[in-house]
């Protein structure tokens, strides 16, 4: 039985300066699954459902909010149930009929829980042109401060109540972002204060998220206005980089999404468009610190758990190091910034250069090797 959705992050090691380094990266779990809810469980009942649920699964392996528009992928909406894994139906659960309008809540009966096949939505997706995000991506922590009528002012973190918690969290989910918002804890409440983060100031923000190993901070100052409207002021920060837009809502959910929307468009511009360039061919890569036979298939199974690569072939066994020939299809950046998201491999000096055959040439062909090291 499928579990409900959830994105849960890799422990990984990221370290702050003047604001959040190189992306290390988490997993974001569950790209391929999505629930919808339905009014029966009958084939006729399932099929815009299915299509619901392909669209959000679209959104967030290419990254892109506006894939869905793509023309090329008319006909992959068309046959849905042809993409389909599995899927299995949930009674509705109180708190997601709590929030329906009135009219809407009796039409419902079940939540359908679709999981899709990650290949073929990949290789339709490929062929379209559109980019496939890696399941790895930078790990986003919220520093979110609200200030509500009557002067009361607090910080979102794990344990806020739901309605100002699940509009960030499930906008994560639904656009495949790791997301953690802080616990809050004696040590928060010791290096972040509520003015710290209303006027984001980023020394003691990027301090104090130092244990959270995050790769990008994402700050939001939440208030209503006198007209009745909720206002929000953004600012992402990851790497060099740090943009700034505002949010303005008839709702809270409307202005908490729209940051992590932003957030999560931003990532997909630097991240997701490398992934998408095609550039099918073998890169060699050699791989030191390997000292066993354990660290050999750690190593194998990594290499072969990358989305860009399509094939991994072992050419040659040193002493501490091993020598592989990758059939990619994406990008050679995109593949070295995949592997900076994880935490498996770390690059070593500068690319050597090989004289071994690469491919099926007859001559041996100069090739260059990307130098990584494995991590303990």
């Amino acid at each position: 039985m499928m579990t409900r959705l959830k994105i849960v992050p890799f422990l990984v090691l990221v370290f702050f300066n003047a604001a959040p380094a190189v992306a290390i990266g988490a997993e974001a779990e569950n790209l391929y699954e999505a629930e919808v809810l339905v009014t029966g469980q009958g084939s006729e009942e399932r099929v815009e459902p299915l299509k619901s649920a392909l669209a959000e699964v679209v959104v967030k392996v290419t990254g892109e909010r506006n894939a869905v528009d793509d023309p090329q992928l008319a006909p992959m909406f068309a046959r849905a149930d042809e993409f389909v894994e599995q899927y299995l139906y949930q009674p509705l659960p109180e708190e997601t009929l709590d929030g329906l309008e009135d009219s809407l809540a009796p039409l419902f009966t079940h939540v359908m829980q679709v999981r899709f096949d990650p290949k073929a939505i990949n290789r339709t997706l490929r062929e379209a042109g559109l980019p496939v995000w890696s399941r790895v991506r930078p790990l986003t922590l919220a520093w979110v401060a609200v200030q509500e009528e009557g002067r009361k002012r607090y910080i979102i973190g794990v344990d806020t109540s739901s309605e100002w918690r699940k509009p960030i969290t499930d906008s994560a989910t639904r656009r495949g972002i790791p997301l953690l918002l802080p616990a809050l804890d004696l040590e928060d409440q010791q290096n972040v204060s509520f003015a710290d983060v209303w006027a984001d100031f980023q020394t003691n923000l990027f301090d104090a998220s130092r244990r959270y190993q995050a790769d990008a901070l994402l700050v939001g100052r939440i208030q209503k206005s006198a007209g009745a409207e909720w206002q929000a002021s953004w600012s992402f920060h990851q790497g060099k980089n740090s943009d700034h837009w505002q949010a303005t809502g008839a709702t809270k959910s409307v202005v908490l999404a729209a940051g992590v929307d932003n957030a999560a468009d931003l990532l997909a511009a630097r991240f997701a468009k490398v992934f998408g360039q095609a550039e099918n061919g073998v890169l060699r890569i050699r791989i030191n610190d390997v000292n066993e036979l354990g660290d050999y298939a750690r190593v194998l199974r990594y290499l072969e758990s990358l989305d860009a690569v399509v094939a991994v072939s072992l050419t040659r066994v040193e002493p501490r190091s091993l020598v592989f020939d990758l059939t990619i299809q994406s990008s050679r950046d995109g593949l070295r910034q995949m592997i900076a998201l994880g935490n498996t491999l770390t690059t070593e000096d500068s690319p050597s250069i090989s004289s071994s055959p690469v491919g099926d040439g007859p001559n041996p062909v100069a090739q260059e090797e990307l130098n990584y090291r494995l991590l303990p």
